[in-house]
């Protein structure tokens, strides 16, 4: 079995929270997250990333900016497909 096909199966069964739902802690402590990205296991995408106003400022920052990011992606995508 390929490492992909591990991973693909590895993710398939991780439990996912909905996003802003109360989570209960180990001490009985019910949290409720103002962020829908604050719940383990639930992450946001590329473009939602992009978008926040800190990630702005650091790739600012950094002088790169999201066509920077995405032919990094793109670089990365490819690199991954020679493994496949």
């Amino acid at each position: 079995m390929s490492h992909v096909t591990a991973l693909k199966r590895e993710t398939a069964t991780q439990t996912v929270r909905t996003p802003g739902a109360a989570v209960k802690t180990g001490t009985g402590k019910i949290l409720r997250p103002s962020h829908k990205w604050a719940v383990a296991g639930v992450e946001p995408s590329v473009m939602d990333m992009l978008r926040d106003p800190l990630v702005q400022l650091v790739m600012a920052r950094d002088a790169i900016n999201a066509d920077d990011v995405d032919a990094a992606l793109a670089r990365a995508q490819a690199q991954l497909a020679e493994l496949v």
